[in-house]
């Protein structure tokens, strides 16, 4: 069998692609793969469609390979591979910093897949910085956790982490497990923590978590009961912490009587925060209050929404999913608003449009300084629904450079109110983005249906153990 290999770079972009074609003696193909990269160098590019080329030819059976590439970084056309008998070794001899930035490209199962390549590759997955566990890869839950377990054994505990990402969608993680993830979250080199899964909520705690080098935070837990979620403690100790993205927590006051939960404030870098279907136990408000912040996305629940302050002067970046009800100004004044240049504001379809247009324009008055602002013709239509709306003084959004338009349809626009919002900027460029009615309509529903989707696997996982126990 023969195996034909090729990386290439679009031009001076450095988006690699990579491709391979196994030929039998009669030159007919027999299998052949193309695949992206990204951005990369071509050497990368060279030894992932090489790394890629063997492993489909070891997954077809192929005992006997002959590889060529036009590369001359390894003169790899020269190689001869076989299963039990190799002329020579060339991957072992490749630096273990390339390696690893290599195998740091790969989920878990893929590193150590690798092991079948060369005699070094056999242990170096053990050293990895970098962790990528999904249990989309696996079949089956049990599978996936018992995979878990092996990793983190078999796994060099001296050799530094510096990122863990934790992804479980199919069922709920055993206790022991989750105890060991959360043991390597405090790991003292730790930059990167990203965790999705399911558990019950008494196993989910970060009261006692701290780090002096992570970076980046993203958690997302769900559990079975839908009305309660871990809360998310008020004073962390993450100095480094620059990226924050939090999805179903609760957020509580602790022992403070203004009426308001601050969780951000002692995150002195924080430039990233996302915050996407939490609550505000005992119906209080949520302050988000950052002098580093510059990118915000909130993202509302129907069943629990929340009013939110921001005190953040440096907050460039505005995202908005759900219903608004507030002014955003709250306790402070407009100026704390005025850094804001770019705002994106979506209103789902489960909203109740009372008392929304006039929340809507002070939204749009708050933030008289921003210079781009997308929104949908569904927003549009509420704010057309003020009495008169084209008439209305509106000496702002002076410095306006773009508004987007996100439509499924031309003539679900209002007519006029483009030109109301830019009445005041008229050199500004508008842009008309034209989605799917469910791209731009369900925002809410496509996640719902997700969790829930989410629910029923854990549930029908628990009835399978229930249903085993008792046959045995």
């Amino acid at each position: 069998m023969n195996l034909n290999v090729d990386g290439s770079i679009l031009g001076n972009s450095n988006i690699s692609d990579f491709g391979e074609l196994i030929r039998n003696a009669d030159v007919a193909r027999v299998h052949n793969f193309l695949d992206n990269i990204g951005y990369s160098n071509i050497f990368r590019a060279e030894l992932m469609t090489l790394y890629h080329g063997l492993r489909m030819a070891w997954e077809l059976g192929i005992k006997d390979l002959m590889c060529y590439s036009d590369s001359n970084l390894q003169n790899f056309s020269t190689m001869r591979t076989r299963r039990r008998n190799y002329d020579k070794d060339r991957l072992s001899v490749l630096p273990h910093c390339l390696l690893f930035q290599i195998l740091s490209h790969l989920n878990v199962k893929q590193a150590v897949q690798t092991c079948i390549l060369s005699t070094t590759w056999k242990i170096i997955w053990k050293d990895l910085h970098v962790l990528v566990l999904d249990s989309s890869y696996f079949k089956t839950f049990q599978t996936f956790t018992n995979f878990v377990s092996q990793i983190f054994s078999l796994r060099n505990h001296k050799a530094s982490l510096q990122a863990l990402k934790f992804q479980s969608r199919l069922g709920n993680i055993e206790p022991h497990l989750l105890k060991t993830i959360l043991n390597y979250a405090f790991s003292p080199d730790l930059e990167l923590l990203h965790m999705s899964m399911a558990c019950n909520i008494e196993q989910f705690s970060l009261s006692n978590f701290s780090s002096h080098t992570l970076t980046s935070l993203n958690l997302a837990a769900y559990f079975k009961n839908f009305s309660r979620r871990p809360i998310f403690p008020n004073s962390l100790k993450l100095p480094a912490l620059t990226n924050l993205s939090l999805n179903f927590f609760a957020f509580s006051c602790g022992g403070g009587d203004d009426g308001y939960a601050d969780p951000f404030s002692a995150f002195k870098s924080l430039n990233t925060l996302i915050i996407q279907y939490c609550q505000v136990l005992d119906d209080k408000n949520l302050s988000i209050s950052s002098v580093s912040l510059v990118n915000l996305t909130i993202q509302l629940s129907y069943h629990t929404p929340y009013k939110f302050e921001l005190s953040t002067p440096n907050l460039c970046s505005f995202y908005f999913v759900g219903q608004p009800f507030q002014k955003l100004s709250g306790r402070n004044s407009y100026s704390n608003l005025s850094s804001i240049k770019h705002v994106h504001i979506v209103l789902p379809n489960w909203i109740r449009v009372e008392n929304i247009p006039s929340i809507l324009f002070n939204w749009l008055v708050e933030l008289a300084l921003m210079e781009s602002l997308t929104i949908s013709s569904k927003t549009l239509k509420i704010l057309n629904l003020i009495p008169d709306s084209l008439k209305i003084d509106f000496p702002n959004l002076l410095n306006m450079k773009l508004l987007k338009i996100e439509t499924h349809k031309l003539s679900s626009i209002p007519n006029g109110m483009g030109d109301f919002l830019l009445q005041n900027a008229p050199s500004a460029k508008r842009i008309i983005i034209e989605l799917s009615a469910r791209q731009i309509d369900d925002y809410m529903p496509n996640f719902f249906c997700i969790y829930f989707g989410l629910i029923c696997n854990i549930h029908c996982v628990y009835i399978l153990q229930k249903k085993q126990k008792l046959e045995e």
